[in-house]
Parts: C-alpha cells; sequence; structure tokens
C-alpha cells in the first residue's frame, strides 16, 4: 500500500532591480593641500626648550599635537616611528582625520581600555625628581591606556606607571615628538619646508636651535555624479513538498495438523 501527501505551497514577493549609470563631470589637479596627519620627530636639538611649529613660514602651533608621554615599567623594547613599517590594526592606525589616513609606523599598544601609536621609546631624566625614567611618546590615542600594554609589532610588553599630557618642550635629549594635523585646503600644493624652532620667526638664523624637513603633496580632485534607479518585478515561489510512503505488510501463515 501506498500513500501519497501534496504540499504544495506558494509565496509571491516583490524583488527590486537596481540599474544605475556613471558620469564623469570634472578632473583636475588639486590645488590645496587636503588634511593629513604627519608624525614629526626631531632629535638632538637643544634639551628642555620650547619649539615652535612652521609650515612654509606659518606658525601651526595650534595645528600640532604633541606625543603623550607614557611612563612604563618594561625589559623589552617597542618599536618606534623609525623603520619599523607594517600594515596591521589598520583600524587603530586610523587617524581621526577619515579612515584612509593612517599612521603606519612604530608599534600600536594595546590594553583593556585602550590602543595607541608608538612615536619613540626613551630613557629620559626628570629633573623634577631627579630620576631617569622609561617613557613611551605615543600618538592617536582610543580610549584610555592603563595596565598591561602589549606592543602588536615588538611583542613587548610593560606596565604603565603614569600617562602626562605633551608639550611642545624637547625632552632631556634634546628630542621633539608630535603629530601636525594640516588643515584641509588651506595650503597650496607642492613642496612645503617644516621648521622646528626656539624663536618666534620662522627664520633659522634667529633660532638657538632648529630643525627641518621637507613635505611634499600633489594630487587630482574627481568630482562624479551617479545615477541609480531601480525598478520592481514580482517574484513566485513554489516549493512542492509532496511526499509518498511505502507500507509493506508481512502475513504469517501457520499450519495446523
Amino acid at each position: 500500500m501506498t500513500t501519497t501527501t501534496t504540499n504544495i505551497s506558494t509565496s509571491t514577493t516583490i524583488e527590486k532591480v537596481a540599474t544605475g549609470s556613471y558620469t564623469l563631470v570634472d578632473n583636475f589637479n588639486a590645488s590645496k593641500l587636503r588634511a593629513r596627519t604627519i608624525v614629526l620627530s626631531a632629535i638632538k636639538l637643544k634639551p628642555f626648550t620650547t619649539m615652535n611649529v612652521f609650515l612654509s613660514g606659518i606658525n601651526v602651533n595650534s595645528d600640532f599635537v604633541p606625543c603623550t608621554k607614557v611612563e612604563i615599567t618594561s625589559t623589552g623594547t617597542f618599536y618606534g616611528s623609525t623603520g619599523i613599517q607594517r600594515n596591521d590594526n589598520i583600524l587603530l592606525r586610523a587617524t581621526a582625520i577619515n579612515s584612509y589616513d593612517t599612521i603606519l609606523l612604530g608599534d600600536v599598544i594595546t590594553c583593556v581600555n585602550g590602543s595607541a601609536v608608538v612615536v619613540a621609546d626613551e630613557i629620559i631624566h626628570d629633573k623634577v625628581t631627579d630620576t631617569n625614567k622609561r617613557v613611551l611618546y605615543v600618538t592617536n590615542i582610543k580610549g584610555s591606556l592603563s595596565g598591561t600594554i602589549t606592543g602588536s609589532v615588538s611583542l613587548s610588553t610593560g606596565v604603565v606607571v603614569s600617562v602626562a599630557a605633551g608639550d611642545r618642550t624637547t625632552n632631556s635629549l634634546g628630542n621633539f615628538y608630535g603629530a601636525l594635523v594640516i588643515p584641509s585646503f588651506t595650503f597650496d600644493s607642492g613642496i612645503h619646508k617644516i621648521l622646528l624652532s626656539d624663536d618666534i620667526t620662522p627664520d633659522p638664523n634667529a633660532s638657538s636651535t632648529s630643525a627641518d624637513a621637507s613635505y611634499s603633496s600633489n594630487g587630482n580632485i574627481v568630482t562624479h555624479t551617479t545615477h541609480n534607479t531601480s525598478s520592481e518585478r514580482s517574484v513566485t515561489t513554489v516549493v512542492d513538498r509532496t511526499t509518498t510512503t511505502w507500507y509493506h505488510n508481512r502475513y504469517n501463515h501457520y499450519r495446523y495438523d
């Protein structure tokens, strides 16, 4: 004996079909610098000296963010912004400018509550306490730094002792660390001179200690429009769940004498 069960279900949905076109409107050279974050590192300047930051002769102290000073205890060495380049932890390396602007050099240190990018790892002398301290100069802090930290590249670990805001003053070694956030569409594209000077003017001959470097930028701005349209269509789905069951009856035959 067989039994057939028919179970057919039908459902209808409305599906959107997207179509579109891309139209290039204009393509021209960018005449102004885009917003960018540049890590500045200068060594062997005059110790304990306040520096001013100039971009092509313009004072940009207001756009300069000194590195935060993180005192730690550690036996390992953390990589700074010299010679170590990795693309790991892109989200942690991305700056506040935009997701494409990342700090690729140096360890990314992480802890339970935050992260930062290491610019330098140094032992400096604190003239207030007259003691030597192990200090990490960090930028791009996200969250807060405390407890045990781990370097993403060096894999070194350490314990945070204190965290202090940075300033524009060189340390006991005469070293200076920070990030210059170039304002968007303020400076012309091309080659620019970045100058660190202890003088209030951009004249390096007027300073007692200074350092300079070049920064260049050029590019294109592409303006475009997209025209997206969509149409709707009805989609009917049929599901057939027909099943057939076979039953086999077995008879036992008994003989009586």
